[in-house]
């Protein structure tokens, strides 16, 4: 059970007490006409469980009327801004110098990483759809394919 008290502003009355009652992530069952494709290979070990049950996280995002919208405003907002590639080694140190061909190397490569690692879709948009997903179904995964 999570107990809430909300903030007691100046003058006004004391605040009530706001309980919600949430069942543990393993008693959540989720739907009885869509049954887990995969539930007998993590019965037998051969999968990992998903921590949480996906159909249950995609049924609360399809069914409320908000959440859509705080997801989609979240990617925006989060991932719209892009990225900046900061070096640990600040160029006023001393071992700058020492350092600073591997530091413009590795940038090099992040900046190429970055440019092309998507066939058709920039790095925004791909960590935007990632952020889509970790807000309706708790995780998103990537797959990178080495040369």
């Amino acid at each position: 059970m999570i107990v809430r008290k909300a903030k007691k502003n100046p003058g006004q009355a004391a605040p009530a007490e706001i309980q919600i009652t949430l069942p543990a992530p393993a008693d959540i069952k989720g739907s009885q006409q869509i049954q887990d494709p995969f539930i007998e290979y993590y019965e037998s070990n051969d999968l990992l469980a998903p921590k949480y049950n996906q159909y249950v996280l995609a049924d609360t995002v399809e069914n409320s009327d908000v959440l859509p919208a705080i997801i989609k405003a979240l990617a925006v907002n989060v991932e719209g801004f892009g990225f900046d590639l900061v070096p640990l080694v600040d160029k006023d140190h001393p071992l700058y110098p020492k350092v600073e061909a591997e530091v413009l190397a590795e940038k090099t490569k992040l900046d190429l990483f970055f440019k092309y690692c998507g066939f058709k879709e920039k790095f925004n948009m791909i960590r935007h759809k990632t952020r889509i997903d970790l807000g309706n179904v708790g995780n998103g995964y990537w797959e990178i394919i080495r040369d």
